[in-house]
């Protein structure tokens, strides 16, 4: 079998334009540090934060969302699995590390495992040279070169964002030790790459920053009452505060056009069935759907309506009706079922 090393070129970057939506954001940093730039170290001064304004603009990286291919015989694969070739999401959220330090982001997201074939012999060294070759010549920043997580990282992390691992979000930085990140700042947008680096194959995350755009309207009175004639029930998407069972107040909006329908419908009687996707623990999202579905019972008969009428049920992540394979389906199936009875 040969085994030949690969120049440290062979990450190639494929040509076309950038999307738009850029964010300056903030980066925690509590020590002096050092940030590799260029092939060289660049001394930053000890701040309790620094802006990403401090890092160079670069106007070399100029191509199409996720920009990397690999070189001659890595290639890319879905999360977890031996197929695909990765998985890119419109919103979604990474921590990088930074110096020692998570940093949240959010954006555009193409998440990847990195795995030779057969006919070659997988290769850190050669892996991370390539990669810092190629985003130093884009006027990217390294912000963590292999260091590992500060004392009491993980612990902070545990109680800020109790499911991020399981929704995820430390694809590229969860429990390794050689994690790599770098920064590329343009005049449009803000590119973050964190590759880490396992003994048999490693783990990518390209993130562009964007802010969340809500696709998701409320169901007019009207089409809840056709979807109830026609099916039985209604499917509404109705909007919770993250990880809880309070309504937001587009939530309350959406109850609201339910509160319709039954007043002009006085002997309707309905369930309200709460569903969650599979992200998180199993019992977890039972109870949670319990709690929102009966949220909505509670605000109905707080709005006048009989508690006679109404009954409430969680069903957690079971009955799902799109893939949770991808954040599409999990908006989908999260969601509260209006039901005749």
């Amino acid at each position: 079998m040969k085994r030949n090393f690969l120049p440290l070129i062979f990450l190639t970057f494929f040509v076309l334009s950038c999307n738009k939506n850029s964010k300056n954001d903030t980066v925690t940093n509590h020590h002096s540090d050092t940030i590799a730039t260029s092939n060289k170290e660049e001394k930053v001064e000890s701040k309790e934060s620094f802006n990403i304004e401090s890092i160079p603009v670069s106007n070399q990286l100029t191509g199409s969302f996720p920009y990397f291919k690999m070189p001659e015989n890595y290639v890319f694969r879905d999360p977890n699995h031996y197929n695909g070739d990765g998985q890119i999401k419109d919103i979604d959220r990474e921590y990088f590390y930074v110096n020692g330090k998570y940093v949240m982001q959010e954006g555009k997201t193409f998440k990847a495992d990195i795995r030779a074939e057969d006919s070659k012999k997988y290769n850190v060294l050669e892996l991370q040279k390539s990669f810092d070759d190629l985003i130093f010549k884009l006027g990217g920043v390294k912000v963590n070169n292999g260091e590992t997580l500060k004392e009491g990282e993980e612990e902070s992390l545990a109680k800020s964002d109790p499911n991020a691992y399981t929704n995820g979000y430390l694809h590229s930085s969860n429990n390794w030790k050689d994690v790599h990140t770098y920064v590329i700042r343009t005049p449009e947008n803000v590119l973050w790459i964190q590759c880490n680096y396992g003994s048999e194959s490693a783990y990518l995350t390209v993130l562009q920053v964007s802010e969340f755009v809500n696709k998701m309207s409320i169901l007019p009175a009207s089409e809840i009452k056709n979807q109830l004639d026609k099916n039985g029930k209604a499917v509404l998407h109705i909007n919770f505060d993250t990880d809880k069972a309070s309504l937001s107040s587009e939530g309350k909006s959406a109850v609201a056009e339910i509160k319709k329908v039954l007043d002009q419908n006085p002997t309707m009687k309905v369930s309200m069935n709460g569903y969650t996707d599979n992200s998180g623990n199993k019992s977890h999202n039972l109870k949670l759907s319990d709690d929102r579905a009966k949220t909505v019972k509670t605000e109905l008969e707080n709005s006048g309506i009989s508690s006679q009428r109404l009954i409430s049920k969680g069903f957690g992540q079971e009955n799902p009706i799109a893939d949770n394979g991808n954040e599409k389906g999990k908006s989908e199936n999260r969601r509260v079922e209006i039901v005749k009875i």
